[in-house]
């Protein structure tokens, strides 16, 4: 089993490492977020909960504010800009 690593840990990342973490689907869950502490004290609320609910996933929580999400267009064809926007889009 691969570790799992998820970006932002708010209501929805909390929740599916929670959910992750219940089904021992990784051995370690790392949740990211611009909000260190957040991301620290949410990975904390969930390992505490891990004696009462028996999973065995160990969770951490950093800061993560290089990360960046990147998107890169394809060529400038008509064709690859259209089926990159979508029918009756233009660039």
């Amino acid at each position: 089993m691969s570790d799992i690593a998820i970006i932002g840990a708010g209501e929805l990342g909390g929740s599916v490492a929670h959910v992750v973490a219940r089904q021992n689907l990784a051995p370690t869950i790392c949740l990211i977020d611009d909000a260190g502490r957040v991301a620290e004290g949410k990975a904390l609320d969930i390992s505490q909960a891990a004696p009462i609910e028996g999973f065995a996933t160990m969770l951490s929580g950093v800061d993560g504010p290089g990360i960046r999400q990147e998107v890169h267009r394809p060529s400038s064809s008509p064709i690859e800009r259209q089926a990159w926007n979508g029918p009756g889009m233009t660039v």
